[in-house]
């Protein structure tokens, strides 16, 4: 999470976070009324929503600013999501099979409502229109979204989508259509 006069920005994992977070730093680091969390995997409050700062610390208040998450589409969220809690969370497959499912973790980021979403794949145009921050302060602003480890046919992706209509609705409303790069659809 990073606090800043009129705008909390929320680390939704897997969404190209590490790099709007080094943007921002770049940007804002050595000016003191913006305060940002250390980010490392020991370090799980760097990934908190609004509800779980206010728990952790009482004093938090959003108190009118803007809320601010990064998003990213469902597939390649869902790919990076596996990738990630397979090789570094070391999760087994049949743990894999028993984390919350996407929906369940955009309500926890989406509540209160984000005002701005800086999407993943747009990250330098967004990371600009938001933020004014110029995408080049952060090495890896205009490489593209990480490649899946893992596509989808046409039925898993429709399966995935229905299985998480919340999710669906927001990318709709943000990329127009629930098209997805040829990188993540396979063969079936």
């Amino acid at each position: 999470m990073i606090e800043g006069p009129d705008f909390v920005w929320l680390h939704l994992p897997h969404c190209r976070g590490g790099v709007t977070d080094a943007a921002l730093r770049t940007r804002w680091g050595a000016d003191t009324r913006f305060l940002f969390d250390r980010v490392s995997p020991a370090n799980a409050s760097c990934h908190d929503t609004i509800a779980d700062r206010q728990r952790r610390d009482p004093g938090f208040a959003l108190a009118g600013r803007k809320l601010v998450c990064n998003i990213a589409r469902l597939p390649v969220w869902t790919a990076e999501r596996r990738r990630w809690s397979a090789t570094v969370g070391h999760l087994s497959p049949v743990a894999l099979d028993h984390l919350p499912p996407p929906d369940a973790i955009l309500r926890r980021y989406d509540t209160p409502s984000v005002d701005a979403w800086v999407r993943a794949e747009h990250l330098a145009g967004d990371l600009d229109a938001v933020f004014g921050v110029d995408p080049a302060a952060a090495d890896g602003a205009r490489a593209p979204a990480p490649a899946a480890d893992a596509p989808f046919t046409a039925d898993e992706l429709e399966m995935l989508y229905a299985a998480n209509p919340r999710w669906s609705e927001l990318e709709l409303r943000l990329y127009g259509a629930l098209a997805l790069p040829a990188a993540y659809q396979k063969v079936a």
